[in-house]
């Protein structure tokens, strides 16, 4: 696990890589951007603090903290959002990222299938849409543990860990197996997806790192991907499951 993450924090640096990272860079900026936005704007004309329809008679200071928790909230929910939008972005450079991992490691090995464009963004608007609406309805459960240490950011990364592992797998088996091939090696390896969910998912609430971990992590999936099918016990059930012609 640690191995292909290496390898593709490595091939950054590749110039075939450099394109792909700098545009996806940019959108990524300029997606953070547009959440923050949007929250600040909502929040703004939602504001209690500053209405002074509930708490006209307030003081400044209560005033002042309740405008400094909100952004704070805002912020929060920016960081939280991104990376659950961020992949859709992403599947329009997917066969880049992966034709550049494939040529320098996986030259020998056998491409086995075209992903269609709308199936790869029907599973990345699938599961982003699944994220947020999960994310939101455990919201009560972040704030209620908000005051109680790393408890409600480990709920974040098992829930989202899950959600992130799932959503970068399909995104990439999806372009290599046929779909009938791809339960099983899910089902055997779900442990793993899991794990990579959870890094992914905390490289994705690192500030600046943030900006990186999309690309880092479908990367890292590939390296996972090809490992993984080059295990003489996977390649047996990957047989048994290949669809009859």
């Amino acid at each position: 696990m640690i191995f292909a993450f290496t390898l593709a924090f490595k091939q950054l640096s590749d110039k075939s890589f450099q394109k792909i990272f700098w545009l996806t860079t940019f959108l990524s900026l300029c997606l953070f951007g547009l959440i923050f936005l949007t929250l600040t704007y909502f929040w703004l004309n939602v504001n209690i603090g500053s209405n002074g329809f509930l708490f006209g008679s307030i003081s400044l200071l209560v005033n002042k903290l309740i405008n400094y928790l909100s952004g704070l909230i805002v912020v929060a929910s920016s960081i939280i959002l991104f990376p659950l939008v961020m992949p859709i972005i992403l599947v329009f450079f997917l066969d880049s990222i992966t034709a550049s991992v494939e040529e320098k490691h996986y030259k020998t090995i056998r491409v086995m299938r075209q992903q269609p464009l709308i199936e790869a963004l029907r599973i990345s608007v699938k599961f982003s849409m699944l994220s947020i609406l999960v994310n939101i309805l455990v919201c009560p459960i972040y704030i209620f543990f908000f005051f109680l240490g790393p408890i409600n950011m480990i709920i974040f990364y098992i829930l989202n860990g899950y959600l992130f592992g799932r959503e970068y797998f399909e995104l990439v088996t999806y372009r290599r197996l046929d779909p009938g091939m791809i339960n099983q090696l899910k089902k055997s390896k779900k442990n793993q997806i899991f794990i990579f969910g959870v890094i992914t998912t905390f490289l994705a609430t690192l500030p600046i790192i943030n900006l990186i971990a999309p690309v880092l992590g479908a990367a890292t999936m590939v390296h996972l991907f090809y490992g993984w099918i080059r295990q003489p016990k996977v390649q047996n059930q990957l047989v048994k499951n290949r669809p009859k012609l």
